[in-house]
């Protein structure tokens, strides 16, 4: 059974906690922002192949929003 793309930010933050187990902060979205922004890294491009250029564009727009939300 695949599990829903998250479909809002807030679903996607409530995902990393629930379902991924991951304790966001500012280090790990800026690591993962840095590591998916770079289009000639191989996990971007892995990550592009596999979800498409919309979904990575979206997560990478959620990054973006988490750095801020999390550097105030």
């Amino acid at each position: 059974m695949s599990v829903p793309w998250p479909n809002s930010y807030a679903a996607w933050r409530s995902c990393l906690v629930a379902r991924a187990g991951i304790s966001p902060s500012l280090d790990y979205f800026k690591e993962r922002h840095q590591s998916l922004s770079d289009p000639q890294q191989a996990e971007t491009k892995r990550f592009r192949e596999l979800y498409g250029d919309d979904r990575w564009q979206t997560i990478c727009t959620w990054l973006e929003q988490a750095i801020r939300e999390e550097g105030d």
